[in-house]
């Protein structure tokens, strides 16, 4: 199976909520014959979304988030100057910066991206569930 970029709230299902993702997630999730990468710009969304008040849930993982991502057998990934590059080269509509930092992260590494998000279809090779 190709190696595989989940989108934060992949992430967030698979450690609150596992039940709210579909089989092809859950499958990509629990696979350990691939690697699954979490990026640094998830736990920069959580972060920052727990301190605006929108992820009540995440109040345990704000320290030691990298920790908790391989703990929870995921890797983490960094972002590099090339993908921010590309993240801020994209033309088309979706403004999300989370999401286009995502799509260029996979863009950049081969990755699938994993999401329930059709809009970023306009940039990366997407697996949606």
């Amino acid at each position: 199976m190709p190696d595989h970029l989940i989108d934060t709230h992949v992430f967030i299902w698979a450690l609150s909520a596992p039940g709210n993702l579909s089989e092809v997630a859950r499958s990509i999730v629990e696979d350990p014959g691939s690697a699954t990468f979490v990026s640094a710009i998830s736990a920069y969304e959580i972060v920052l979304k727990h301190r605006l008040g929108k992820l009540g849930e995440a109040a345990g993982w704000i320290n030691g988030m990298s920790r908790l991502i391989v703990e929870s057998g995921f890797d983490p990934l960094p972002v590099t100057f090339e993908q921010a590059q590309t993240a801020a080269s994209f033309t088309d509509a979706h403004r999300d910066p989370f999401d286009r930092m995502l799509a260029a992260q996979a863009n950049n590494l081969g990755l699938i991206l994993v999401s329930r998000d059709e809009k970023l279809d306009l940039f990366t090779d997407l697996r949606r569930w």
